[in-house]
């Protein structure tokens, strides 16, 4: 007899269990299991299965789910809670294409969690009148590509339980009903080219927010409307107390003025691991604040990050002293032009902030933005800068990053610099060594990584029969800069130099005196990428 046949009531649900459990995609469960099919391998796990109400507690349920499997479940599952999932995903929709919950309509009052998704668009009306009271419904999802998603629950009703409201791309005109006073998780979500007409204006959406008093997780992506004008003046102050986890992605201005005018618990503020930071039992993120749009625009997020981070308009004190090793990041790609970045990498990447500007900008302006928009105390958490443009973005005519900014005034307002990673598309590599003139001025004194990303070491071939050495080739200032710091007593500990081009034996040689440790990476070009 086989083990398996054998193996207690007990342990063999468990197995059937985690078997049946949905790969997820986005939070979606994407590939079912059904619990039928085991039942079909003996009689023994059929009857295992049968009396085991918690596999049949979860229904998926499509325009094909037959009537006598929802049926199934519902005998089965006995009077335990429902977690229900509709899918809607047809080329069109005809009345004979409607999900079927005739059958359910006896349980609803045990349903608590519903997950409805429309897929694709519908040909005939945008929505189902279908509505009935849930009293046990704790997490209500709501996802439609298109306008509109069919309402189960009735915003009729107490709905006493509601907790959790997670809604893409649906307009928030049918989601106003439903955001209660009982909500304390609230993710509200569209994208950049969906229908204006979807999303509240700002005023409309604080108002919204200052009906929840019990929010303690807070998502918002895309979520207002820039069409509308409304005067900063005039926005209401909304305090949500308990608030411990916040992420918004937008618009800089109006993702700027909803951070100002939202007075959070400052944990709301911090990223990266909670726990070494002093926080715990906080939600795990990513990131904070993700911004797109005009320059202007992000220097207004900032100004009202770095207010926050100071203290100013916050429930506690300033979160600022406990951030730590920040890493300022400003790289160029050929889909968002620019992305600008400040992140943790205790765990991966956690970003206090990041923006994708419109195009046109080069990395000088932006950093010279982060500089006059954030606070020098803030300023001094930052110990690495990255400033990198890909080998294959394709530059404008003319366009050869030009500095609007001195790196000595970077230099000045970084002092906390220990690593400096720059690509040779970037030109800063040039510039950073240029800049090394005498003993008695020396930038970043506290750097001890140094890393050259494609750099072009000699502007002339060596293969070239006339070739002759030329003093103002990189290679030549890199050594000069390495003495000049060697003898200032503050020498560079590691030079990384990832590059396509072999150095010559001699380059290595003569700069190995000047470094405690070089190393070298070489790379082909289509390797080049962020991160690699």
């Amino acid at each position: 007899m086989s083990p398996l046949v054998s193996l207690p009531p007990e342990l063999l649900v468990q197995i059937f269990f985690f078997a049946i459990q949905p790969k997820t995609r986005h939070g979606y469960p994407e590939e079912w299991v059904q619990v039928v099919p085991l039942m079909c391998v003996c009689r023994y796990w059929r009857e295992v299965a049968c009396n085991a109400s918690v596999l049949w507690c979860t229904l998926r349920i499509h325009v094909k789910t037959s009537s006598q499997l929802l049926r199934l479940h519902l005998d089965l599952s006995r009077n335990l809670p429902l977690d229900v999932y509709v899918r809607l995903e047809t080329d069109s929709w005809d009345s004979a294409q409607v999900v079927d919950v005739d059958e359910m309509l006896s349980d609803l009052h045990r349903v608590q969690l519903l997950h409805i998704d429309v897929g694709s668009e519908p040909e005939g009306p945008r929505s189902i009148a279908i509505e009935h009271d849930m009293p046990n419904l704790q997490k209500l999802v709501l996802w439609s590509n298109y306008l509109t998603t069919p309402l189960l629950p009735s915003d009729q009703h107490h709905l006493p339980c509601l907790h959790t409201l997670e809604a893409e791309t649906v307009k928030f005109s049918d989601l106003t009903p439903f955001l209660r006073p009982t909500i304390t998780n609230l993710h509200i979500g569209g994208d950049s080219y969906d229908f204006p007409d979807l999303r509240p204006s700002l005023p409309e959406l604080l108002l919204a927010l200052s009906t929840m008093p019990l929010l303690e997780r807070l998502v918002l992506n895309f979520t207002v409307c820039d069409l509308v004008d409304y005067n900063s003046a005039d926005l209401p102050f909304v305090t949500l107390p308990r608030v411990r986890h916040l992420e918004i992605m937008d618009d800089c201005l109006p993702a700027g003025d909803l951070l100002e005018h939202l007075i959070v618990h400052p944990s709301s503020f911090l990223v990266g691991n909670r726990d070494s930071l002093g926080y715990h039992g906080a939600f795990p993120k990513e990131w904070l604040i993700r911004g797109y749009g005009h320059l202007f625009g992000f220097e207004k997020m900032l100004r009202v990050l770095s207010s926050k981070l100071l203290g100013h308009g916050i429930l506690g004190p300033a979160p600022s002293p406990l951030l730590r090793d920040l890493t300022l990041a400003v790289w160029r790609d050929n889909y968002s032009e620019s992305v600008v970045e400040a992140f943790h990498e205790d765990v991966g990447r956690q970003f206090l902030f990041s923006y994708r500007p419109d195009p046109g900008y080069n990395p000088s302006t932006h950093v010279d933005c982060v500089l006059r928009s954030l606070d020098g105390s803030i300023l001094q958490l930052v110990t690495k800068l990255h400033v990198e443009v890909p080998e294959d973005v394709k530059s404008e005519e003319g366009d050869e990053h030009p500095f609007t900014v001195r790196l000595e005034d970077i230099a000045e307002r970084l002092p906390n610099i220990e690593e400096l990673r720059v690509s040779g598309k970037s030109t800063w590599d040039r510039e950073f060594v240029r800049i090394h003139t005498s003993p008695q001025a020396i930038p970043f004194p506290r750097l001890q990584h140094m890393v050259l990303k494609k750099s072009t070491f000699r502007k002339a071939s060596l293969s070239t029969p006339d070739y002759v050495e030329d003093p103002e080739d990189l290679i030549w200032t890199l050594l000069e800069m390495l003495k000049v710091r060697k003898a200032a007593g503050i020498p560079i500990q590691r030079l990384t130099i990832e590059t396509s081009r072999r150095l010559l034996d001699s380059d290595e040689d003569a700069l190995r005196p000047y470094v405690r440790r070089i190393s070298f990476a070489y790379i082909a070009s289509s390797d080049f990428r962020r991160g690699k």
